[in-house]
């Protein structure tokens, strides 16, 4: 008992010298919650001989301690300043171990030596738990410090004992038996237990501030309880505790009374600017200091100082100009400059080879073959030729498939066609096997009524999503499983199309330098560097203020659009200042044509191009038709091949992601290539190919271009 009282002086002690919160002007509400836990002695005084109904030969069990817990939650209600009632809720455990031992005169036991008589120690456990509900009182006698007397009503939840007659450690021999115990029971209801029953507390607490504006309280405290009946209404059994511990309260405060006060202070500083349009005030910096004070009872002011400077920028006049002029050198693939005199122009065979994308896709619980999917009449069919599209992007080509697939299986009578109807398999679409169908009959419609495809050709399927579905985590995949899958028996109906064309390049000229000299008096609106070939105007570079001292235009990009009949490239550079004042500067540059009859003389190239498309998603290995491309391009090229690889990702995905993914698809193929590293390039989604709103724009995006320049020997 002594050693508690010690140790909640001690406790006491410690934490009033560890807090260091400050006393609080706010007005706290009447109440408090919380917890506790304490921990203690059970004190167990008897005299019995034996539990009733037991056997047991002890002469008297006089009492004995044991250790329990006393937990739960608590509240509190102030009644006045310095009372408050409480409620506490909980669960308590009051067991121990009551033992004695006797030199038995009437029992005889068999030791090594002969018999002698017994040395006895008896034990009588107790486990006992209540679950209690403790009306309390609480009374403050000085700042902090209270005392709290209570009636705790208990529910008995266990009311457990174990008893044995053991002989003694210290004692050789076994009972008649053979055995060292007797008398042996485990587990056993203790008799005439009340159920339900008061008890008698007392304590005392200290309560330590742990929180701004004391609403966390830390209270250690300490505690004597004393169960009022007996354990057991047929032998003289009672039980006390001593407990110590610490609760923990939460004691809300008021709302303050909050007060604003604020203090402005500015700063102008003005400038002057030759730019007429540069009237403006712009605050240039800022800075504040907000304090927040507490005053009177539950009053907060918060003082906020604010300074601001600003810049007041004010025209000012001056004479006005604006001149412009600029001067132009060619560079080479290596980035030497050189003068120009006249722009010798080639004419370069290209042969482009583009994958054909097999799928039709459809809008959302719709069977209707999009428009934007070309169609002809009956009547036109026999003109059609693949060649035609021949300066068609691959998704421009793409919106032929129909036509493409049409007149292969006109050229090739003995080819089957299967089409397979599919689904999103959601919303809607979900398990609508019958829309799948419906979508592969009327592709089979087009074929059967304008291109007079045998009906005994075409085998329509329906399922629901297509074999390798995109992914239905994003729109975009949900949009791509909407299609109709068309294959062939015959491997030469979706084999890549390949065209022949020729384009223009600048011989010997990778791009075109300007330096601008640009001279405003009030500053420049905008620019422009235009291209004039023959009726062809294009903007090559432009800005919205005072142009760069360098600037570069891919001359080849223009021209490889450009018309067959080029006679001269034509620069204009146009200056407009902030009154819309315009200067032009003009250079124009003769073109010298070089021929397809001239090719062997200058030692011309050949220029292919080539795309790997349908990658799985997320992957960047090479499937069968890419290995079969890649045969064709290592056949189709030689030791003196310059090859330009590209990888390119839809908008699926993280930009990081995709830049890796791009990047490792370019170098994967180059390395099948046997292509040095440097000429692969990854550009993720950044550079979009193609309309990335459309599934089939998604799908050509997800691809590796391949330029390959041949020089002809």
């Amino acid at each position: 008992m002594r050693n508690l009282v010690n140790l909640f002086i001690l406790a006491c002690t410690a934490l009033c010298t560890q807090s260091v919160i400050a006393q609080s002007t706010r007005t706290h509400l009447p109440y408090s919650v919380g917890a506790f836990a304490l921990g203690g002695m059970n004190i167990h005084s008897a005299n019995f001989q034996k539990i009733p109904g037991y056997p047991n030969c002890c002469p008297t069990f006089t009492g004995g301690t044991g250790l329990g817990m006393h937990v739960g939650i608590l509240g509190e209600y102030i009644l006045q300043s310095g009372m408050s009632a409480g409620l506490r809720i909980g669960l308590t455990t009051l067991g121990a171990e009551l033992s004695a031992r006797e030199q038995s005169i009437r029992t005889t036991i068999t030791t090594p030596t002969g018999t002698e008589q017994a040395r006895i120690d008896h034990r009588v456990t107790a486990s006992i738990a209540n679950v209690f509900v403790e009306p309390q009182f609480v009374y403050e006698i000085v700042n902090g410090f209270s005392i709290m007397p209570s009636l705790p009503l208990c529910v008995s939840v266990k009311r457990r004992f174990d008893q044995v007659e053991q002989l003694a450690d210290d004692q050789a021999g076994v009972f008649s038996t053979g055995l060292r115990t007797r008398n042996a029971f485990a587990d056993q209801a203790i008799p005439d237990a009340p159920a339900f029953y008061p008890m008698a507390s007392i304590a005392m607490r200290y309560d330590i501030p742990v929180a701004k504006h004391s609403t966390m309280l830390l209270s250690p405290e300490l505690r004597f309880t004393m169960m009022i009946p007996r354990v057991s209404g047929s032998i003289d059994w009672r039980v006390s505790s001593v407990q110590a511990g610490v609760s923990l309260r939460y004691n809300p405060i008021e709302p303050p009374i909050l007060r604003y006060d604020t203090v402005m202070h500015r700063d102008t500083v003005v400038e002057k600017s030759y730019d007429i349009t540069a009237v403006k005030i712009e605050r240039t910096r800022d800075s504040t200091y907000t304090e927040e004070i507490e005053s009177g009872n539950n009053i907060v002011t918060y003082f906020t100082e604010r300074w601001e400077w600003y810049t007041k920028t004010l025209p000012e006049k001056r004479p006005y100009f604006l001149e412009a002029d600029m001067t132009l050198k060619a560079t080479d693939s290596s980035g030497a400059e050189k003068d120009i005199f006249t722009v010798r122009i080639e004419e370069v065979v290209a042969l482009t080879i583009q994958p054909l994308l097999p799928y039709i896709f459809f809008d959302e619980n719709s069977d209707m073959l999009p428009e934007r999917y070309t169609r002809l009449r009956a009547e036109n069919t026999n003109a059609f030729a693949v060649n035609d599209v021949r300066k068609a992007t691959a998704l421009e080509l793409y919106r032929q498939v129909l036509n493409i697939v049409g007149r292969r299986m006109t050229d090739r009578p003995q080819a089957m066609l299967t089409l397979t109807g599919c689904n999103q398999d959601m919303g809607p679409e979900k398990g609508n096997t019958a829309l799948s169908k419906s979508r592969a009959d009327n592709v089979r419609a087009y074929f059967e009524q304008v291109w007079k495809i045998d009906p005994a050709r075409i085998k329509v399927r329906a399922q629901n999503l297509p074999n390798v579905p995109s992914s239905a985590k994003s729109q975009d995949g949900i949009d791509e499983n909407r299609r109709v899958e068309m294959s062939s028996n015959d491997p030469e109906i979706f084999k890549n199309v390949v065209l022949l064309d020729t384009i223009l390049r600048a011989e010997s000229v990778s791009s075109l330098r300007f330096y601008p000299k640009v001279r405003s008096s009030v500053g420049v609106k905008e620019w422009s560097v235009r291209s004039e070939l023959n009726d062809t105007v294009r903007i090559a570079l432009q800005g919205t203020a005072m142009p760069a001292d360098r600037l570069e235009w891919d001359v080849n990009r223009d021209l490889s659009r450009a018309p067959r009949d080029l006679q001269s490239v034509r620069i204009r550079f146009d200056v407009k200042d902030k009154l819309d004042s315009v200067r032009t500067v003009r250079q124009t540059f003769p073109v010298e044509l070089v021929t397809r009859q001239d090719r062997e003389k200058i030692n011309d190239k050949y220029i292919d191009k080539y795309s790997l498309i349908l990658y799985d998603f997320g992957t960047y290995t090479h499937t069968a038709a890419h290995q079969s491309m890649l045969q064709y391009i290592r056949e189709h090229s030689t030791p003196k091949s310059v090859f330009t690889i590209n990888g390119h990702t839809d908008r699926s995905g993280s930009a990081d992601y995709n830049m890796m993914l791009s990047t490792k698809r370019a170098e994967y193929t180059a390395k099948a290539l046997n292509v040095p590293l440097k000429n692969a390039k990854g550009y993720g989604k950044e550079q979009e190919l193609y309309d990335n709103n459309y599934p089939e724009g998604r799908m050509y995006n997800r691809t590796v271009n391949i330029v390959v320049e041949t020089p002809v020997e």
